[in-house]
């Protein structure tokens, strides 16, 4: 399961899937839509829990998420 947290980015990568012009925007997820994600996953995911992604643009860069 794959959480994109941010469109930006400071790298200019050939292989990129995020177009250019979506790179500029400020949509970023908040750490409260992240943590009722969470909470969600928790409720269907008793036992077995899936593995989690960070995409971005490059995660490292959301304001919210240290």
């Amino acid at each position: 399961m794959n959480f994109l947290l941010t469109y930006k980015c400071q790298s200019n990568c050939k292989f990129c899937f995020v177009p250019k012009e979506i790179k500029k925007e400020q949509n970023e997820m908040s750490f409260l839509q992240f943590k009722k994600y969470l909470d969600n996953i928790n409720k269907l995911y008793k036992s077995k829990k899936p593995v989690l992604g960070f995409l971005g643009g490059e995660p490292t860069l959301a304001k919210e998420f240290p």
